[in-house]
């Protein structure tokens, strides 16, 4: 299954989360509600676990990608891709 697969898992996965974030934070310009149900707030409180800290001002660039790349590196983290990745390529 593609999904499983530890280069897809590797490349792929926390790419979709820094353009999924970025989407919402840049161009849908959402501002997160404490306890939003929606998909977005989903998205946001999920990167909020993986990147260990509060989603910031939106309008602080700066912030606002370092943020992104937090979660998205908390992601391959919690996945363990880099060892993943090694591991297949090696056999």
């Amino acid at each position: 299954m593609l999904a499983t697969h530890p280069v897809f898992v590797s490349m792929v996965m926390p790419q979709a989360v820094r353009d999924v974030l970025t989407h919402i934070l840049f161009v849908e310009r959402a501002e997160p509600e404490p306890d939003d149900e929606s998909w977005r707030g989903k998205w946001i409180s999920l990167a909020e676990q993986l990147a260990g800290d509060a989603v910031p001002n939106a309008e602080d660039n700066t912030a606002a990608r370092a943020w992104i790349e937090a979660a998205a590196e908390g992601l391959a983290r919690q996945l363990q891709a880099a060892e993943r990745f090694k591991q297949e390529v090696a056999s």
